[in-house]
């Protein structure tokens, strides 16, 4: 008897948890990653806080070598920091 009460309460959870989640199913919201909700934001938006730094940013990783690499011409690999 302990076991199946065990085993219904397992599966009414799932099926709650699994109804709450379904305005977001996936990540960004559908299988297209479109990341869009219906919702509507209020139309008093303002800014909450500002930060600025201290020092200008710079980038994290340098530019390609200029020397090459088992006879290859390397170019610059990451350039998603900028």
């Amino acid at each position: 008897m302990y076991r199946f009460l065990q085993s219904l309460l397992t599966l009414v959870l799932c099926l709650v948890s699994s109804s709450l989640a379904a305005d977001w199913p996936t990540y960004l919201h559908n299988n297209a990653r479109d990341g869009g909700t219906v919702e509507a934001l209020p139309r008093g938006l303002a800014p909450a806080w500002v930060y600025s730094t201290p020092a200008a940013p710079e980038l994290a990783f340098s530019g390609p070598r200029l020397d090459p690499i088992e006879g290859k011409v390397m170019r610059h690999r990451v350039a998603f920091d900028r």
